[in-house]
């Protein structure tokens, strides 16, 4: 979602707590037109729909596509990892590559390292080592 400098600074505002503002300010009206913002006696506030507006507008660009494009494609699946020096493993993914099962199809690196990093993966514990992981499922969507 692209969201304007004054209507995401608005909401940056808001997220520190509440605040006194003109009930006439154009990025105001539209948060509280969205469900973005709220009254609370004298202030306005932001709301849980804003909170996620505002994480979604600062999202880094390859995590939002990430999250957009390639979390739909897991579904009900498992994303698995496999330890590899190919170059695509190593620059991309860490030193592993990632596949889909059942189907071992392939799943672009740098977007597992990203969905994995940022919470949207849960590892399943199931790795060589003590708190690794070769299996990872959808634990909360975009």
């Amino acid at each position: 979602m692209t969201m304007s400098f004054a209507r995401r600074t608005l909401l940056e505002k808001l997220s520190a707590g509440p605040k006194e503002l003109s009930p006439k300010y154009p990025p105001l009206k539209w948060a509280l037109a969205e469900g973005y913002a709220e009254v609370r006696g004298d202030r306005y506030a932001i709301t849980g729909a804003g909170s996620a507006a505002l994480a979604e507008a600062l999202m880094d660009p390859a995590l939002r596509m990430a999250v957009s494009k390639m979390l739909p494609r897991l579904g009900a699946k498992k994303l698995c990892r496999q330890s590899s020096s190919t170059e695509e493993a190593v620059i991309d993914g860490g030193g592993y590559l990632y596949f889909i099962e059942p189907g071992h199809r392939a799943f672009p690196p740098v977007s597992a390292r990203l969905l994995i990093e940022h919470g949207y993966l849960a590892g399943q514990g199931d790795g060589l080592f003590p708190d690794s992981s070769q299996t990872f499922v959808v634990a909360r969507h975009g």
